[in-house]
């Protein structure tokens, strides 16, 4: 295979990427939208926005003709070993992160034509330029709502996504105000007050301060970090949209995603993972 012919993009849940991405592909014939692991592929340029562990699987079967740009969603995806592959064989390493003023005052005007042109300022300012929560601020606004309104699982959301970047790249996705600004107001939002567990940029992690033997793969990671920002409790769904991506969990057996997790619980020594059965799981004080 032909080294650097790829593009690689990163970004992070909210940024709109999927969209533009489908949006660019529907208006051009020679681009085909890749966002399913079954999908075939073509002699046309791929969009492959997939999970990590669906899109190494499509890079290893990639004909040395095809052409990709792949996108990695993540931060602690985009800084895992696995996903050196894809750096070494893309040519060019792209953000696609906040959007500017004018991206989302059209943004918002799609969900109510009638905001002013301060409306948009507000919303501008108050997203920090991520679509989704603007398309939030925008439908609440359009609603006489709170602004702000049910918005904290949207930013835990976001917040979880950009967890592995390093500052140098949430600079280049425009999320240094908004990751400092969401830290420093609700330090919640990158751990829980009852379960200290910490992960540092190479996966390694602490327990309650104190630094495990063990490391992380990036996918018990982020299992980690959605435990955090989901009241401690996850469902099997939710474990295999970690895993597997969204809407995969009927293609993938109860079996399989047990043993992912029995496998995170042997890491953790003052915390462990305790299964709720037929129901999902439970990140709580090692007895």
């Amino acid at each position: 295979m032909t080294h650097h012919s790829h593009i690689l993009v990163y970004t992070f849940n909210g940024s709109g990427c999927s969209y533009i991405l489908e949006s660019i592909a529907a208006n051009n014939h020679e681009l085909s939208y890749i966002n399913k692991p079954t999908s075939k592929l073509t002699d046309q340029y791929h969009l492959v926005d997939l999970d990590l562990a669906s899109t190494l699987e499509l890079y290893s079967n990639l004909g040395s003709r095809q052409k990709c740009l792949f996108v990695i969603q993540n931060g602690t995806d985009f800084n895992s070993s696995r996903v050196e592959i894809l750096k070494a064989h893309s040519y060019v390493q792209l953000p696609i992160g906040c959007r500017p003023h004018n991206d989302i005052s059209i943004l918002a005007r799609e969900v109510d034509p009638k905001l002013t042109n301060n409306d948009c300022q507000r919303i501008f300012s108050e997203s920090h330029g991520i679509a989704r929560l603007a398309k939030h601020m925008a439908i609440n606004l359009s609603e006489n709502q709170n602004i702000l309104t049910n918005i904290d699982l949207t930013v835990r959301d976001i917040i979880s996504s950009i967890q592995g970047y390093t500052d140098g790249q949430l600079q280049k996705l425009g999320l240094i105000e908004f990751f400092n600004s969401q830290i420093s107001k609700t330090p919640s939002l990158s751990f829980h007050p009852n379960i200290d567990i910490k992960i540092n940029f190479n996966l390694t992690f602490t327990e309650a301060g104190k630094l495990s033997p063990n490391q992380l793969s990036p996918i018990e990671a982020k299992i980690i970090q959605r435990f955090l920002i989901s009241n401690l409790q996850l469902s099997k769904e939710d474990i295999s949209e970690v895993k597997y991506g969204v809407n995969q969990y009927d293609q993938f057996s109860d079996q399989a995603i047990n043993k992912t997790m029995r496998r995170l619980d042997s890491k953790l020594t003052i915390y462990q993972i305790r299964t709720i059965p037929k129901t999902g799981y439970v990140l709580c004080q090692r007895s």
